[in-house]
């Protein structure tokens, strides 16, 4: 996807969960049955399509793709555990019996490999509990990227007008 595909995207009024949730939890299950290994790589992949320039835009990310309300809870010089919470993730923790948050993993382990420069992978705990799922993010700072990002998403910082 284009950068100003998604700036089309984001400006829009198109959060939908109804479609979301109908393919997230509905026809991609029905397809790749209930290894969602591939969800991960997809959240890696779609996270250097997007290129996310900093960590408050990784934050805003989540929220404009409606996936949720991400903050860092603790974080250390190669780890770092995020909260991710709010209606969306409640709603799926309810409704879905196999719910999981690969996807969302595998965009923050990418997001955080690109703008660290060093290899990032997460582990996803909690996945049921009521406060939000923990992510857990583990850079490797012995082991530099190799990838060089092309662009960079910012996303705007509001204005007073606005």
């Amino acid at each position: 996807m284009k950068s100003n595909s998604i700036e089309n995207l984001l400006s829009a009024d198109t959060n939908n969960m109804f479609a979301y949730e109908l393919l997230r939890d509905s026809l991609i299950p029905e397809v790749f049955g209930t290894d969602t290994t591939i969800l991960y790589w997809a959240g890696k992949k779609m996270a250097r399509n997007i290129n996310l320039a900093s960590i408050t835009d990784l934050v805003t990310f989540f929220e404009k793709a409606n996936w949720g309300n991400l903050e860092i809870v603790k974080e250390k010089k190669d780890k770092q555990t995020w909260l991710l919470s709010g209606d969306i993730v409640k709603f799926r923790q309810n409704q879905v019996k196999t719910a999981d948050f690969n996807l969302e993993a595998g965009f923050i382990a990418e997001t955080i490999q690109i703008q660290s420069g060093f290899t990032s992978e997460t582990i996803v705990e909690n996945q049921n509990s009521k406060s939000g799922v923990s992510i857990i993010v583990q850079t490797d700072l012995k082991n530099p990227n190799e990838v060089e990002p092309t662009n960079q998403f910012h996303f705007e910082k509001p204005t007073d007008n606005d």
